[in-house]
């Protein structure tokens, strides 16, 4: 996915944030405007370009709309993204935007926030056990369909092929790989020889890359998920 695309969901994203917050505003006879208004963005990692690309969007359109985002990096760790949701919720923030490090772990932070008349919007990945007022997300399963044609027109319809995979639990990760799998079924001269997780992380991922593998099975391409 392109920077353009990157920007586009993170504007998406705000302009849905200063909506409910605005609803959110009228309700509580707090005026037409949001201005002001705290909104706390949790993102995963922020050691992707993507989520780099995210912030910055979401800034961006933050400032055009004079609300007070603050962004909190969980590192890929489901406990410290479950202490920042839960620092939001006492912080005075009126709206979070969560990108889940894990959609399973993440669902108890969300229902305190949810218990909390906190809205909560999940960005490219969702939550489950929770209430999310949006969902604002690329079409994971279509992508991964997409890199199997495009993996195997790279390689001439043949060969072996090792998939670093990203953070398990997520949505983002599971629905690409089963994009991947059903797109992978037209191309049975392509053989999956080995699964690894990679964390959505350029630094993990590239030394997976370079680690010599202990013994058969080596992959002609490598599929990569970025995010």
């Amino acid at each position: 996915m392109k920077s353009s695309s990157f920007r586009r969901i993170a504007a998406v994203t705000t302009a849905a944030a200063l909506i409910l917050v605005g609803t959110t505003a009228c309700g509580r006879g707090g005026g037409d405007s949001a201005s002001g208004t705290k909104i706390v963005l949790a993102v995963s990692t922020l050691n992707n370009p993507f989520f780099v690309e995210l912030r910055d969007g979401a800034q961006a359109a933050a400032t055009a709309a004079g609300l007070q985002l603050n962004i909190v990096d969980a590192q890929n760790d489901s406990a410290t993204q479950a202490n920042q949701l839960a620092t939001a919720a006492s912080s005075g923030a009126k709206l979070v935007i969560v990108n889940p490090v894990d959609s399973d772990a993440a669902g108890s932070a969300v229902k305190a926030l949810n218990t909390a008349n906190i809205p909560v919007i999940a960005v490219d990945r969702t939550v489950n056990g929770a209430t999310v007022a949006s969902l604002v997300a690329s079409d994971n399963v279509a992508g991964g369909k997409q890199a199997a044609v495009e993996l195997a027109t790279a390689m001439g319809e043949k060969g072996s092929v090792i998939d670093l995979q990203g953070v398990s639990g997520t949505s983002a990760s599971r629905d690409r790989g089963a994009g991947f799998e059903e797109g992978m079924k037209a191309y049975p001269n392509i053989t999956v020889v080995a699964k690894q997780t990679a964390n959505f992380d350029r630094d993990h991922r590239t030394r997976r890359d370079d680690e010599p593998a202990p013994g058969p099975p080596r992959g002609d391409r490598c599929l990569r998920r970025e995010r």
